[in-house]
This record gives structure tokens, sequence and C-alpha cells, in this order.
């Protein structure tokens, strides 16, 4: 297989004793690259690599594959010497990402930095909060991790949207985001901001939720028929970009 550069002590003992590899720690930090430079053929850039792990890739004139451990690869577009092979790590971190992404927005929905912060001042704080029942949930970026976020909402009484680049069977595409936010309540994002125009419209990072400002009001009956409790929420639409509606 040649010489592998990898980014942690980890990886590196993960592959030990892998047949006909070298294995190399290498974290490029804009410095004279090692000898090894000249041999490597597969590349581990390190989880967001920086300026000077991207550029490290026009150094390597044996470069045969370059393995992100992101799902995105936005980053290395642009950067990857042709005859070499670019993969990505989709589906190693959904479970990891949705799990993240739904806790997200059951600690804004139930207002948990209002509570944290007042426990922390050693204050015994009650006030109202939101639910998730009953509350219309638009998952913008079905992918891999959009779909895990969907699987793990399945038990929180919500209705599901999706949208994603392509439209298909039960997934609308991008451009009808405007259309539909206003009747929606949470809107996680799992797309990158750079990937497309429609994309970048979205701005900030990734995994941003937005929260309606219905969410100020007394929120729909929930489908299971139980009473929802009420609240005052706020809510952020600024990652929607120019374009947004609300």
């Amino acid at each position: 297989m040649g010489r592998i550069w990898v980014p942690t002590e980890l990886l590196a003992t993960t592959l030990a004793g892998l047949p006909g590899a070298a294995v190399d720690v290498v974290v490029p930090d804009g410095g004279r690259l090692p000898e090894s430079a000249a041999e490597a053929e597969f590349y581990v850039p390190p989880f967001f690599p920086n300026a000077a792990a991207v550029a490290a890739l026009a150094q390597l004139p044996r470069l045969k594959v370059v393995q992100t451990l992101t799902a995105g690869v936005d980053r290395l577009l642009g950067h990857v010497p042709g005859g070499a092979v670019l993969c990505n790590a989709r589906g190693v971190h959904d479970a990891s990402t949705a799990e993240w992404v739904v806790a997200a927005i059951l600690a804004s929905v139930r207002q948990f930095p209002y509570f944290a912060a007042e426990q922390a001042s050693a204050r015994w704080s009650y006030r109202f909060t939101d639910c998730l029942a009953g509350k219309k949930v638009l998952i913008v970026g079905y992918g891999s991790i959009g779909a895990a976020v969907e699987r793990r909402l399945s038990g929180f009484d919500v209705e599901v949207l999706r949208v994603a680049r392509t439209a298909r069977g039960g997934v609308s595409p991008v451009s009808e985001i405007p259309a539909l936010l206003p009747d929606v309540d949470v809107a996680p994002r799992s797309t990158s901001p750079t990937r497309s125009p429609s994309a970048r419209s979205t701005r900030s990072g990734r995994c941003r939720t937005y929260l309606s400002p219905r969410m100020s009001r007394p929120p729909r009956q929930s489908r299971s028929g139980r009473p929802p409790n009420s609240c005052v929420s706020r809510h952020d639409a600024s990652w929607l970009g120019s374009s947004s509606p609300m």
C-alpha cells in the first residue's frame, strides 16, 4: 500500500501492522514537510484541515488517496491533485451528530441554557417552557445525518419535513425552503454552508437550529392529543440568509 500519513497516534496504532504499509503521524503546520512526503501515497488530513494541511496536498508527488475524517469535503475541493481519489467519511459520524442535533433541539425548546445559568447562580427558578411534541420539524440537508436525525426524532411525536439539494420521494429541493419555513417550528441544518449557492444562503456553521417565532406563542395541539405547555422562546433565523422570509 505504500506510505500513509495520518494525523493522530491513535490512527497510526490502529493501522500498525497493515501489510505493505508504513504509517507516519504527520500534521502539516506550514513548515517544511517530512522527507517521507516524496513517498506518501495515502493522506489523512486532520479532522478540520487548516490551510497548511490543505497546501500539503500539492507537495505529495505520489499521492493516490485523500481520506477525510468528516462527511464533508468542502475544504479540500479544488486542491486534490489530478490522479488522486478524494474519499469522505460518510456515515461515520451519523449517530453522534444526530444525537447532538436532537439534544440541541431539546435544549433550545426546553430552555436548558436559562436553567443552567440559574443553577450556576444558585437560584431556584421556575418557568413554563415549550415542548417538542406536536411540532413540525424541517430537516435541512437530508443525507445520512439528516436521516439519522429523523430516526431519533421518531419518538417525539413530531411531523418531519425534509429538504436536500436533490429532490426525491418525500424530500423537497432546497429552493422550497422559503415556502416551507413559515409553517415549521424547528429547522436543524446539517448541510455545509459552502457546498452550493443555495446552501451558502443558509450561512453559518453546521447543525444550526432555527426556532420559529411561533414558539413564543402557545404551541399547536400535540398530535398525540396531550395538552402542550406554553413558553416564551428565543429564535434565530440569521443563518438562513438575506432571502429568509422570516
